[in-house]
């Protein structure tokens, strides 16, 4: 299933496996751009990718992107854990919105934190 970016509507859709994609459109004095799946790199495990819209550029994690689109956040909470500790692994069910304090908890139960890691 496909859901929009949110915030890059029209421009970027999401997967909930965890894959982007730009979309077909008309861009700049009537391009056709001919979307495709955008590649991610990585920064400390997670999956990150640089998307660009109406001359602007948004760098981005997955994670989030996937948890914005596909999961209900009614609490506002901060922080996008993954249950299985596996930081690429971006499936929607595989993610859940917590506060920092659990976050962080999580990490430490599931062995990602030790003391001298920086928060």
């Amino acid at each position: 299933m496909w859901k929009s970016v949110v915030g890059l509507e029209g421009f970027y859709e999401v997967s909930s496996e965890g894959v982007i994609r730009s979309v077909d459109r008309i861009a700049f004095k009537n391009q056709k751009v001919t979307g495709s799946v955008k590649r991610p790199t990585y920064l400390r495990g997670y999956q990150r990718i640089t998307l660009r819209a109406n001359g602007k550029m948004f760098c981005k994690t997955v994670h989030r992107m996937v948890a914005e689109a596909f999961i209900p956040n009614p609490m506002m909470l901060p922080c996008v854990n993954h249950k299985n500790s596996v930081r690429d692994d971006n499936r929607v069910e595989n993610l859940e919105w917590c506060s920092v304090s659990q976050n962080n908890q999580h990490a430490w139960t599931h062995g990602k934190k030790r003391h001298s890691d920086k928060p």
